[in-house]
């Protein structure tokens, strides 16, 4: 038997503007296309129920006129086979974690490598192990950084949440 779902409180949203935020790995749409995009996704998750990544390359395949179509297909078959691996490997890398023995005797669990940007180049990144982060000053400054950006965003939508706000608050004081 299936039990009702009470509804959450949050407040009715009305969407005013589409952005792009920075993903690795993720088509970069140009700016003036951001609202058709994000208009396309909503159509689609609409109509669907849902919105999945089955349903987007579905729509990129099959509609000439979606604007996804470009930014799914946006390259031959070999370039987007070597970058399909290149995000296995991310995927792969991101989901090692390590147990490791604190001062105290106390086990932590943790991420086994941790995204840092490169001293030479700070708009690209590489993961180090978590004990290089926390041992190297750059490479911990570097990991804080990054997890700031993501707590960030995370925060932006607990903010929908009224349970989550005591969460939102301790987060603003880490900025």
């Amino acid at each position: 038997m299936e039990m009702p779902i009470e509804s959450a409180d949050v407040v009715d949203l009305e969407i005013v503007a589409f952005r792009q935020k920075p993903h690795p790995g993720a088509p970069q749409v140009p700016p003036a296309k951001i609202p058709r995009v994000g208009e396309r996704l909503m159509w689609l998750e609409d109509k669907h129920d849902g919105l999945t990544a089955e349903v987007v390359v579905k729509d990129a395949a099959t509609v000439k006129s979606s604007p996804l179509r470009r930014l799914i297909f946006d390259t031959d078959d070999l370039t987007a086979a070597k970058n399909w691996r290149l995000q296995r490997a991310r995927w792969l890398i991101r989901s090692m974690d390590v147990v490791f023995k604190l001062p105290d005797g106390e086990l932590q669990q943790s991420s086994a490598f941790f995204s840092v940007r490169l001293p030479e180049d700070r708009r690209r990144h590489k993961y180090v192990r978590v004990m290089k982060v926390t041992q190297d000053l750059y490479f911990a400054e570097s990991a804080k950084e990054i997890l700031r950006s993501q707590l960030m965003s995370l925060m932006e939508s607990l903010r929908l949440f009224e349970e989550f706000q005591e969460v939102v608050k301790a987060i603003k004081k880490l900025n």
